[in-house]
């Protein structure tokens, strides 16, 4: 599985990418980008199962960046990551079917749990459809 993690404060990139554990969640590529239209171009070589993103970036927030993948890339699982609770955000993640809405400062087991429900979400769909 491939995860792109979005955001356009590297530190928060990098906290999430060093301290997730990825493999042992199935997942054996996670890459990064800076802001949406960065993830735009890279989901082009490397279409993302998991969407990890933050909401609020430069050039292509992550709610505007969320239907554009969902668009290209229908069975992307979606996790947004924000600082801000405001209830346009959340109404719009919810438009979206997000698998989760974390709040930052990141509590790193519960974007653990979200990306799991994330990957078991996706294994089930890939199952049934092995099974039609």
């Amino acid at each position: 599985m491939v995860v792109m993690v979005v955001d356009d404060e590297r530190f928060v990139r990098q906290g999430i990418i060093d301290n997730i554990p990825w493999q042992s969640l199935g997942i054996d590529t996670v890459l990064e980008a800076k802001n949406g239209l960065e993830c735009i171009e890279k989901a082009k070589e490397f279409p993302p199962d998991i969407l990890i993103a933050d909401i609020r970036m430069p050039k292509l927030n992550g709610i505007d960046l969320g239907k554009q993948i969902s668009l290209q890339y229908p069975d992307c699982k979606m996790i947004i990551i924000s600082a801000y609770s405001d209830k346009e955000y959340l109404k719009s993640a919810i438009s979206l079917n997000v698998v989760a809405y974390v709040e930052k400062p990141l509590i790193l087991d519960e974007l653990e749990m979200a990306i799991s429900k994330a990957v078991k979400d996706i294994s089930q769909k890939t199952q049934a459809r092995e099974e039609n």
